[in-house]
C-alpha cells in the first residue's frame, strides 16, 4: 500500500430516526393517506437498515440488531400495508397520475 492510514473503529454506533406524526396529521389528508405516509417512512427506515450501509470508503455497517424486536415491521408487511392504503386513498393521490399544484404567493413583491 503506497499510503499508510490509521483505522478507527467505534465499539457501538446507534442510529436514530424521527418521524413527525403530528406534521403528517396536520396535512389534513384522510386517515388512509396519513397511514400511507407513515408506512412509507417506516419502509424507508427498515430498507435502509436491512440492506446494510456503506457510508464511506472502508466503513461498512452490515450488522444490526433484530429490527423486529425494536417494533419495526418486516419489509413485506410494510409493502403490503403500502399497497392496501395506496388503493384506499386513490382519491387523495389523484388516481396515480401526477398532481399539478399551483402556488400563489399572498405577499406583495417589492418592485
Amino acid at each position: 500500500m503506497p499510503y499508510h492510514r490509521t483505522e478507527w473503529t467505534a465499539q457501538e454506533i446507534k442510529a436514530s430516526f424521527s418521524v413527525d406524526l403530528r406534521q403528517l396529521a396536520s396535512y389534513g389528508l384522510g386517515e388512509a393517506a396519513t397511514i400511507l405516509l407513515q408506512s412509507i417512512a417506516l419502509w424507508e427506515i427498515r430498507a435502509l437498515l436491512e440492506d446494510g450501509l456503506r457510508l464511506r470508503t472502508a466503513c461498512d455497517l452490515m450488522e444490526t440488531v433484530d429490527l423486529t424486536e425494536l417494533g419495526l415491521p418486516e419489509l413485506s408487511a410494510l409493502e403490503k400495508q403500502i399497497a392496501e392504503t395506496k388503493a384506499a386513498c386513490s382519491d387523495d393521490l389523484g388516481g396515480g397520475d401526477p398532481i399539478a399544484v399551483r402556488w400563489i404567493s399572498l405577499k406583495k413583491s417589492k418592485a
